[in-house]
């Protein structure tokens, strides 16, 4: 198994236990956990949605990444429910990871935990550090509704 694959098994399953343990305490709004697993100078970021109220139809996101990563974006939205879609991009002159959520037939999201998929990153000459500078859940009639995001490592 290559440093990519272990780096992906590690995010996924580091960001599954500490966003089970995120989400069981009694905040009221949507958030969405950006789970980081370094491995080196790579590493490996696992996505996921946290729809307390229910309310949500989308959501989406940037999350700054060091400008000289190689980003495998190939699976940022590969886990998402059927009933929606979304694009996911890395935008390597600013160092963003963009991403956008829907639904064509304005479909709710589930309830509670909605995994979202993952990203791989190789980073140059800087440690793989992370942030969420932007994120912004709607309802079925485009409204913002409560939320916010939160980086785990």
């Amino acid at each position: 198994m290559n440093i990519f694959a272990k780096s992906a098994l590690i995010a996924l399953l580091a960001g599954m236990a500490t966003v089970a343990t995120a989400a069981s305490d009694k905040r009221a709004s949507d958030e969405l956990f950006v789970t980081s697993a370094k491995a080196g100078r790579g590493g490996a970021v696992s996505i996921d949605f946290d729809n307390r109220a229910g309310a949500a139809v989308g959501f989406e996101f940037k999350i700054k990444v060091p400008t000289d990563a190689k980003v495998n974006t190939s699976n940022c939205l590969a886990d998402l429910p059927k009933s929606h879609t979304g694009v996911c991009m890395f935008n390597h002159i600013e160092g963003y990871v963009l991403g956008m959520v829907f639904s064509d037939s304005n479909e709710l999201l589930p309830k509670g935990m909605v995994p979202v998929g993952r990203v791989l990153i190789r980073a140059g000459k800087q440690p793989v550090d992370v942030k969420v500078e932007h994120f912004l859940a709607a309802d079925a009639n485009a409204k913002k509704i409560e939320s916010s995001a939160k980086v785990l490592e």
